[in-house]
């Protein structure tokens, strides 16, 4: 497989990954994305950022770069959930994406496909919903990103 089929490749996971979790793009916050993201103060200022990494009791759990890429996020588009599902259903893809690189250099046949039936997998679409455990549990291919 030439190098730019491999990226046609990895790139129509991060679709295909895109376009099966649309509904969840248009969900809401939900459960405890309150103390996380809605709620959370420290996401709301430069400070706050520096609170996140250098007082651990700042944040419901201590997970800087999780907590950071909200503080980001946040930036860029406020409360509004599509944008963090979409980060959320961005990172499952290119979880997807790495996940078939890694099976392909492994030698392993069929590592497009098997990278397609992980994306694709429906019990990930309540992992996509709520915005914390895309980005940390070791099981989705967020954690990559962000642990």
């Amino acid at each position: 497989m030439k190098r730019g089929t491999i990226a046609v490749a990895a790139l129509a996971l991060v679709a295909a990954a895109l376009i099966a979790y649309i509904p969840a793009l248009r969900g809401g916050f939900i459960w405890d994305d309150d103390s996380y993201v809605t709620g959370n103060p420290h996401l709301r200022s430069a400070e706050g950022l520096r609170s996140i990494w250098l007082r651990p009791g700042a944040t419901t759990q201590y997970y800087p770069l999780v907590h950071t890429a909200f503080w980001i996020e946040y930036r860029l588009w406020g409360l509004a959930p599509f944008g963090f599902h979409l980060m959320n259903a961005l990172l499952h893809g290119a979880g997807a994406a790495l996940l078939f690189l890694a099976l392909r250099r492994l030698g392993v046949p069929g590592a497009w496909f098997a990278a397609a039936l992980w994306a694709l997998n429906l019990s990930n679409s309540e992992i996509l919903a709520i915005l914390l455990i895309e980005r940390h549990y070791p099981d989705n291919a967020g954690s990559v990103f962000l642990p």
